[in-house]
């Protein structure tokens, strides 16, 4: 009995470990997206009260007049990734090829 309800925590603590680290490579991946586009990394002190209180980590958000995006990461840095409406086109778009053409993946042949 003792053996089991160990076992069965150790798989749940297993489970909740690679939860946690599938977010942060995810999160590392979209950061690297958003650097390779265009995004430059500014402190949260650069922003307003209100566009503060917009953020959602692990989200882009779209601020002032909607040509400034902002994404803030699960990371406590007291910081944001920060571009314009160019870097975040360059965003999805590097994001779309990543997702549907995944690299060494052969296209079929017609």
């Amino acid at each position: 009995m003792k053996n089991t309800i160990g076992l069965a925590a150790l798989l749940i603590a297993a489970s909740l470990l690679a939860a946690c680290t599938s977010v942060g490579d995810e999160a590392h991946a979209t950061e690297a997206l958003l650097s390779n586009a265009g995004f430059k990394t500014v402190p949260l002190g650069n922003l307003k009260a209100h566009e503060l209180n917009s953020l959602t980590p692990g989200r882009i958000v779209k601020i002032g007049n909607g040509d400034v995006f902002v994404y803030e990461g699960p990371t406590a840095c007291g910081c944001v990734l920060e571009g314009d409406r160019q870097a975040f086109e360059r965003y999805q778009s590097e994001k779309f090829e990543r997702d549907f053409h995944p690299a060494g993946a052969v296209p079929a042949a017609f």
